[in-house]
């Protein structure tokens, strides 16, 4: 005989691989949480997508507008090695892409586009649940407000026009007053204008909103949506987007936070240029008057001394020897002094970072220009960092760490350089002196001349060199005023990118569902706490066979396997049938059923069972052990009469307590009987006339069905475990607590039931899913 698996008629003989198999029942679980409840999951879903519906009604959908610069950086490989030139380059703006960026998207530049352009003020109409924005085409706009104090006003009002030409204004609930459109209004509220802007909507009849915030707080909330990044990993491209409600607005966002920033830039450029041409205008200046000076004494020393004479060859080389010693001299001391101010600039700016100012038409030697400008170049670049963000930013500690190294080094080279300059100023002293010795023999007049003459060209050099550096910084000027380069104007994306509606109705047919098998795992796991399917029964008694499943009978019918039809439950118990004749394969076999309670259709089970087995032409008798509540004549609608009580007490003959059962041959019952002492129980410890009960039929019947009272009450089935093949633990689907099973495994365990197999009685048959 085949083993019977789900799917057959609900019923199989438990096998290891069978019950390993059942302990993932994915269907089942199916079964339990969704198709069971399939309207509430329908219920769920239809009120979450209607709920998240309205919901996006409320908000507002943002479109993204792009737009992409290019950052102009410097090219430093043609850098010109003119010293003049390079310390002049330190006055421009750093070209730091990096640094750009973050200035695009500072703080302080949003607050100027918000004040630009009066994002501080808002505008929007409703329409049911939508709120609809508006911006330059809305039909009102305000034009000016003031605050009746200096603290910056949050209002949110509403206009209800009166025709085209007044309005009555709220703020929020409150009325404030009416109002002419295009005229200046004093309310406690402030001072304001509010301007037509064309066609009112609705015909006047649709309140217009408007709010005033700080624009501080405004410019705050839009850099939150504006972002800034590379469009490659080497590349000075830079995309911009931001997400608006109103495209237009976002694109005039970000054309004016270009347009902001390219001026700013141009401001500082130009500031630090006029900063170097003063500084050169200053010395020309200077040099013009030095220079105009020495002509004039140069000519009147030679008109008052009538001096008009060319000197010899010798006095000429002697003249040469004396001027060139003289102008290393004169180098020299320069150059000592100049760097007496740079270490005196060094000294002022020891407690924080400062320009350091070099005069490199006299320090041209060494490393220290290259360092000085460096230096310098940090420490602009410190400053701006100081503009968007703080000194403990690691970008700001790190420059600050390099600052402070760089100066060191300065300091080392002053000091190197100082002791090269002194020792090369003592031998150019000492050969300037042998040179003046020899010129002891020229007239003094004609060296007069010439050391005027040579202090004279020494100037005119020098003016000639700042008018060159004062045209080579205006064209530096011209060439760095513009930084960014817009190669994609802004423009707004054809759809809305928030909210996103997928996603939400995803997340709404997610919480629709989940709240359904949310109820259901509660109802199945945590609130019921009786047995109801195959799958809680195996958790409960895991290592014994389940033999059988009966579903539920519907209506008064206490008999179907007596029914001439067939039926679903008639051919479970036939399966339950052949089932135990497969288990229990003795030619005479006694099964005591019991239960865990009363009312859990142990008697059913055993009537039932017995006329199946009388059906397969089988000898069968039902002994009806329940001397408290005997069910087994009602069931075969018989009328009480003697029993077993009676032959168990000694008031009746074997002969007398088993009657054939009517209409079903072959099947024979022992009614409980008519014994009526206070312990009907004890007669079970008459053990002499007990085993001649079963002597007797074993004798006379194949199958013995004893039907005794609920263990989890009585113990009586205990006590008949030595006349017994194997007991029937009945267990009713939505009856049968999950706590006497337990308590009944418990009792099995112990060994006080015989080789005991499970029955599930009344289950759901759309639950358990048979087959028919």
């Amino acid at each position: 005989m085949n083993n019977h698996t789900p799917g057959s008629s609900g019923i199989f003989i438990a096998t290891d691989r069978a019950l390993a198999i059942a302990e993932v029942d994915y269907l089942d679980l199916l079964n339990r949480y969704v198709v069971r409840r399939w309207y509430l999951y329908l219920i769920g879903v239809a009120t979450a997508v209607t709920a998240m519906f309205f919901y996006l009604k409320t908000k507002q959908e943002h479109y993204a507008i792009t737009a992409r610069i290019v950052i102009q950086e410097k090219d430093k490989t043609n850098a010109s090695d003119d010293l003049l030139r390079r310390s002049t380059e330190l006055f421009s703006a750093s070209q730091n892409v990096y640094n750009e960026m973050e200035r695009l998207t500072s703080y302080e530049l949003m607050v100027s586009v918000v004040e630009a352009l009066d994002l501080q003020y808002g505008y929007w109409t409703e329409r049911g649940l939508e709120r609809i924005p508006g911006y330059r085409n809305f039909p009102v706009q305000l034009d000016s407000f003031a605050a009746p104090n200096e603290a910056s006003a949050d209002l949110s009002l509403r206009l209800e026009p009166q025709g085209d030409a007044t309005f009555r204004l709220y703020e929020e609930d409150k009325f404030i007053g009416t109002f002419p459109f295009d005229s200046v209004c004093h309310t406690e509220l402030g001072t304001f204008r509010f301007r037509r802007n064309g066609a009112l909507p609705g015909g006047g009849d649709t309140p217009l909103y408007v709010s005033i915030g700080d624009p501080h707080l405004v410019a705050a909330d839009y850099l939150e949506e504006l972002t800034a990044e590379f469009t490659g990993i080497n590349s000075t491209t830079i995309q911009l987007s931001i997400e608006d409600a109103v495209p237009a607005r976002g694109v005039a966002i970000l054309t004016e936070l270009m347009r902001t920033y390219n001026e700013t830039k141009r401001a500082d450029a130009e500031q630090a240029a006029l900063q170097a041409l003063n500084f050169i205008d200053d010395r020309l200046a200077r040099a013009d008057q030095e220079l105009q000076r020495m002509e004039t004494n140069l000519e009147a020393y030679k008109r008052d001394n009538e001096i008009a004479g060319e000197s010899t060859s010798d006095l000429s080389l002697v003249l040469r020897n004396v001027d060139e010693f003289g102008k290393q001299k004169e180098d020299l001391t320069l150059q000592l002094s100049a760097l007496r101010v740079l270490e005196t600039g060094l000294a002022a700016t020891q407690g924080a970072p400062q320009l350091i100012a070099l005069d490199n038409s006299v320090l041209t030697v060494g490393q220290l220009p290259d360092q000085v400008q460096l230096y310098n170049q940090l420490v602009l670049e410190r400053k701006e960092l100081l503009i968007t963000g703080q000194p403990d930013n690691p970008a700001v500690v790190s420059i600050t760490q390099r600052i402070a190294s760089l100066r060191r080094a300065i300091e080392d080279s002053v000091a190197s350089l100082r002791k090269n300059l002194t020792e090369r100023q003592t031998l150019t002293q000492a050969q300037y002196d042998r040179a003046i010795a020899q010129l002891r023999s020229v007239p003094s007049k004609q060296r007069q001349v010439q050391d005027r003459s040579r202090e004279q060209k020494i100037v005119e050099e020098l003016y000639v060199y700042l008018l060159q550096k004062k045209e080579e910084t205006a064209l530096t000027f011209v060439n760095n005023a513009t930084t960014a380069q817009i190669i994609d104007p802004p423009h707004a994306g054809p759809y809305p990118v928030s909210p996103n509606k997928k996603l939400y109705y995803f997340l709404a047919l997610l919480c629709g569902g989940a709240v359904p098998f949310l109820y259901s795992m509660t109802r199945e796991e945590v609130l019921n706490h009786r047995v109801e399917t195959i799958q809680d029964l195996q958790q409960l008694f895991p290592q014994y066979e389940l033999m059988g499943t009966i579903s539920t009978v519907r209506g008064k019918h206490r008999l179907p396997v007596a029914e001439t039809t067939r039926s679903v439950v008639s051919d479970q118990f036939r399966s339950l049938r052949n089932n135990l004749t497969h288990r229990f394969a003795d030619s005479k076999t006694v099964f005591l059923i019991t239960s865990a309670g009363k009312g859990e259709g142990k008697s059913f089970i055993t009537v039932n069972l017995a006329l199946s087995f009388a059906r397969a032409h089988r000898r069968v008798v039902v002994v009806d052990f329940d001397f408290y509540h005997p069910q087994v004549a009602n069931y075969l609608e018989q009328i009480r009469t003697t029993g077993l009580s009676d032959y168990l007490s000694g008031q009746a003959g074997l002969d007398e307590i088993v009657h054939p059962a009517d209409g079903a041959p072959g099947l024979h019952y022992l009614p409980a009987g008519m014994y009526t002492g206070e312990q009907p129980g004890d007669l079970i410890l008459n053990e002499a006339r007990l085993t001649a009960l079963f002597d007797h039929l074993r004798q006379r019947y194949d199958v013995i069905l004893l039907d005794v009272p609920p263990i989890g009450m009585l113990t009586d089935a205990v006590l008949l475990n030595r006349f017994v093949t194997g007991s029937l633990y009945v267990v009713r689907a939505g009856v049968t607590t999950k706590a006497s099973l337990k308590q009944g495994r418990k009792i099995a365990e112990a060994g006080r039931l015989k080789d005991p197999v499970l029955v599930l009685n009344a289950a759901d048959a759309d639950r358990q899913g048979y087959y028919h």
